[in-house]
């Protein structure tokens, strides 16, 4: 393959995150198994330029815990090696946010990146890849240029995968944004497959035409992931993915997005229909928003959080406690709880806690703020569900009750101790309960492979048993339901 005279450019884009108030033990290990040896293989290669995004919960735990790291990032950046992207600051599903909070949530995260690292910040990760048509008016407003998103969203558009690479232009009310698709191939490549193929793939791209092709995926796949951390850096498989990208400089080039935009011409025009990665299309059913369809604890709690941004955004003057009250909103925004896939986001009980403390913390703030009278009450509609619901105020509790539904009860809000007591989460039935799989069909030893499996491809090993503790609700689990039951219950009919 006759290569001389062409240069392909790569960007390889990288986000790391944790989420809002995780258990330290998680975010230590992640530092220890992913960021710190990532980012100390890369030194070694002055040469290979990278983008980084650093979600706002991971990085105010880094500022607290790690300060050497961030001061090993800050000369990264300076050097040039390092190119900073944003997001929304507690790594929100921006199209589920308001308008304000959206710009709101980028303006903090950009304030950040300047402050710490001196550093303005043009780019944007798309939490999860979820892009809407609407996003680049939000975008545009709070000073990003480009965005990442996935080859996929190209293909639901109706593009043939020949089709996507470079970056291409679009467009809402006039406000432009530049979109980079990302690979899939790259993305269930790295760091599952040889760097020999990556380069071949590489090779054939710049053979067909290409000359910029985008990864973009999880730093933590570096490590964190199950198997990952002694392929990649005991067995070196970072090391040598550089090193082969330095051994073909001649055709191959890492570089930032602000290079491409700076030096590249645009692809095409393109407006892309609602959708995120392949996997989360799955879970999804298409749509993010279909989450707070089929959770109504997603739904509820996304609109509480809504209903009181709201308020928040309506009080007059900036102060202090306004700001604080805002702050807490914004971490109740954090999109791990909205969810759920192949990690346990809405299932996590801890998740569900955190969401919600700072969503009575932030409500209770505004109410003093306001100077709100207690006892007190609403009636309206504010799940979206074409039923009236009852909320109830009082001086240390909040009470959401659905007359719809005798009168149960689907929040209790304890202030002092800003905690919901009756956070619980209905049992669903989940696509992946199908594909469990029996113990005797595991691979036997010589089967395995010495390169780890991607965690989509992972098979779910079954316990014996396990399939009797896959239980189902016939309703939402809430309080104070009316049962008239034919016979009385026995103990196992409870559970």
């Amino acid at each position: 393959m006759d290569l001389r005279g062409n240069r392909l450019s790569l960007l390889l884009a990288f986000h790391a995150h944790q989420p809002v108030e995780n258990f330290d033990h998680v975010f230590q290990a992640a530092f220890e198994s992913s960021y710190y040896p990532f980012i100390n293989v890369l030194k070694k290669f002055p040469e290979i330029k990278i983008s980084l995004h650093i979600s706002g919960s991971l990085l105010d735990w880094l500022l607290s815990n790690k300060p050497q790291f961030i001061n090993n990032l800050r000369e990264m950046v300076l050097q040039g090696q390092i190119e900073l992207l944003s997001a929304g600051y507690y790594e929100p599903i921006l199209v589920l946010l308001p308008e304000w909070d959206r710009i709101g949530q980028i303006n903090l995260h950009r304030a950040k990146m300047n402050a710490i690292f001196g550093y303005q910040t043009q780019g944007l990760w798309l939490t999860e890849r979820v892009w809407e048509p609407s996003l680049p008016v939000s975008l545009r407003k709070a000073g990003i240029r480009f965005t990442i998103v996935d080859d996929e969203h190209f293909k639901v558009a109706g593009y043939e995968p020949e089709e996507v690479w470079g970056y291409y232009l679009t467009e809402e009310q006039g406000r432009e944004v530049a979109i980079f698709p990302g690979s899939k191939f790259l993305r269930y490549s790295l760091p599952f497959k040889l760097p020999e193929e990556t380069i071949q793939y590489l090779k054939t791209k710049l053979y067909e035409g290409k000359n910029c092709i985008t990864f973009g995926d999880d730093l933590e796949k570096f490590g964190f992931w199950p198997q990952t951390y002694e392929w990649v850096y005991e067995k070196k498989w970072l090391h040598n993915f550089f090193q082969a990208l330095v051994d073909n400089k001649d055709w191959v080039k890492t570089v930032h997005f602000q290079d491409i935009l700076a030096s590249h011409k645009p692809t095409s025009r393109v407006y892309l229909p609602c959708a995120s990665y392949s996997e989360m299309m799955e879970w999804s059913q298409n749509m993010f928003r279909n989450f707070l369809v089929k959770y109504s604890e997603s739904n509820h709690l996304h609109k509480r959080v809504f209903m009181v941004s709201n308020i928040i955004n309506q009080l007059q003057g900036k102060n202090k406690r306004v700001e604080e009250a805002r702050l807490h909103i914004y971490k109740a925004q954090n999109n791990d709880v909205y969810w759920h896939g192949v990690f346990g986001g809405l299932y996590l009980t801890n998740l569900r806690h955190n969401a919600y403390r700072h969503l009575i913390i932030a409500e209770k703030i505004a109410d003093e703020v306001k100077e709100q009278g207690f006892p007190s009450y609403q009636v309206q509609d504010f799940d979206l569900d074409g039923q009236e619901e009852v909320l109830f105020k009082h001086q240390d509790i909040n009470v959401v009750i659905h007359p719809c539904c005798g009168g149960t009860v689907s929040e209790i809000d304890y202030k002092p101790k800003a905690i919901n007591i009756v956070n619980v989460l209905t049992r669903r039935p989940e696509k992946y309960h199908q594909k469990i799989i029996p113990q005797q069909k595991i691979a036997s030893g010589s089967n395995i492979k010495e390169n780890p499996t991607s965690i989509h491809d992972i098979d779910i090993i079954k316990e014996e048993g396990l399939e009797n503790l896959l239980i189902y609700d016939n309703y939402r689990k809430v309080v104070w339901i009316d049962h008239l039951l034919a016979q009385f219950p026995q103990e196992q009919d409870l559970v």
